[in-house]
């Protein structure tokens, strides 16, 4: 969804909706440069360099637990506990 989403953009990320998701993006091999440029100036922010391509966010609706944040093991048997999965 997010390649078809993207359409003639260079550079697309996904969105549930309400939150942008930037680390999970496409980007055309032709945005390397800019992107070196702009790693090389000490700049981290993705968003602002998605931006700055006019990146195309892709709105994936209804699917807000697709993007769910597993940071730590607490997190993670917490998620497995929700699901019924057993935490061995």
């Amino acid at each position: 969804m997010l390649w078809q989403g993207k359409q003639q953009a260079l550079a697309a990320y996904a969105s549930d909706g309400e939150r942008a998701h930037p680390t999970l993006a496409l980007l055309h091999k032709s945005l390397a440069p800019q992107l070196a440029e702009y790693l090389a100036r000490g700049e981290r922010k993705l968003m602002l360099f998605l931006k700055q391509v006019a990146a195309r966010q892709v709105v994936f609706n209804g699917q807000a637990q697709a993007f769910l944040n597993l940071n730590t093991p607490d997190d993670c048997r917490h998620w497995l506990q929700e699901k019924g999965i057993a935490n061995d």
